[in-house]
């Protein structure tokens, strides 16, 4: 999809404890998404993880955090769990 979906669908729910996004999406890109998010006093708190081959290209952004491309799933596991505190997004086994 792309960020403007994203921002239509955010505003027709609950604030999510975390939100994942690409910096290279049609309409909007993950730059302007963060734009937008910073400006929503909705979720300009909820943090943010992007996944993208760009990533060292993006810059320093306060309370995101960019995983390069090819994902390594442990390490969106990680950052995912530190994003959202002691929540645990996968059950322990």
């Amino acid at each position: 999809t792309n960020g403007n979906s994203a921002i239509d669908l955010l505003n027709i729910i609950p604030p999510p404890k975390l939100m994942v996004t690409d910096l290279r999406m049609p309409i909007m890109d993950g730059k302007e998404f963060i734009r937008t998010k910073a400006t929503d006093p909705r979720i300009k708190n909820v943090p943010l993880i992007i996944i993208s081959g760009y990533h060292d290209k993006f810059g320093d952004y306060p309370g995101i955090t960019c995983l390069p491309k090819p994902l390594d799933l442990l390490q969106l596991i990680h950052h995912s769990e530190k994003a959202v505190s002691s929540e645990r997004l996968i059950p322990k086994r």
